[in-house]
């Protein structure tokens, strides 16, 4: 399974791929020297392996499938959910906020004891933390995230035998876009895009920029007579597609909000 399906791969198969056979030669020698050494690994970084140094985007799509469905033959989906299409390597592992989190964290007496150090053996212990005991971690993660409550939880999770009376955080109340937006460096990218006809130009869109957008539909809200609580409400823009509004622009148009 796994290794043995891609070395089963024939040049046909490649190219069947919509390949030339000038592409699919160093393609299958490439695939060859990836595999040497690699029979002991797991499925996941046998396909980060065959991703990072076989596939490259110029190469025809049904291939980067075929390599993904071989790499992962044998997978077990219905105990391990769907395969990761993307496995980063320890080191961007090692370079994530998740990871930073794990070598600050005091964490509960079972973290403390069995946690290695290394992020990418300890991720499946924190997750088993993470619904074991939240009234551990849920709190150290919210203040990491910087979540502003303009009304404290008295509690992370209210238990119940009823699985429909379950509550989390009993009794808070925050706005969703202030935690998002204040107290942060209004320079920093907030939205990247690009238009579907130039993919290269990318356009940005700072937190300041966004959190001034923001506001302009808390004032236009407020003007219309709407209160916290509403249920929901459908906003449109006369923005053409893939292309934000304005912040010079009036402020978008509000549809009739659904019954609270």
């Amino acid at each position: 399974m796994g290794i043995r399906d891609l070395r089963d791969l024939t040049m046909d198969d490649l190219m069947a791929c919509k390949m030339t056979a000038q592409e699919a030669g160093p393609t299958a020698m490439r695939l060859k020297e990836v595999l040497e050494g690699a029979d002991a690994l797991p499925l996941p970084q046998l396909w980060r392996l065959v991703s990072k140094h076989v596939l490259h985007p110029d190469l025809p799509f049904p291939l980067h499938v075929k390599l993904y469905k071989a790499a992962y033959a044998g997978w077990d989906g219905e105990a391990q959910g769907p395969p990761p299409s993307w496995v980063p390597d320890p080191d961007a592992m090692r370079d994530t906020n998740i990871a930073r989190f794990m070598q600050e964290w005091k964490g509960s007496e079972l973290w403390r004891r069995l946690r290695t150090g290394d992020p990418t053996q300890d991720w499946p212990l924190l997750q088993q933390i993470s619904f074991e005991d939240p009234e551990s971690f849920w709190p150290a993660v919210l203040q990491r995230l910087r979540i502003r409550f303009h009304s404290v939880p008295s509690r992370v999770l209210a238990r119940h035998a009823d699985p429909d009376q379950v509550s989390w955080f009993p009794g808070a109340r925050l706005n969703v876009a202030e935690c998002a937006l204040a107290g942060r460096d209004p320079d920093r990218p907030a939205v990247v895009w690009a238009e579907e006809g130039t993919p290269t130009e990318l356009h940005t869109l700072s937190l300041g920029a966004l959190a001034q957008r923001a506001q302009h539909v808390a004032d236009a809200l407020r003007a219309a007579g709407f209160q916290p609580g509403a249920a929901e409400l459908g906003v449109g823009t006369a923005s053409a597609p893939g292309r934000l509004p304005s912040p010079r622009r009036a402020p978008p148009r509000l549809h009739t909000p659904c019954a609270a």
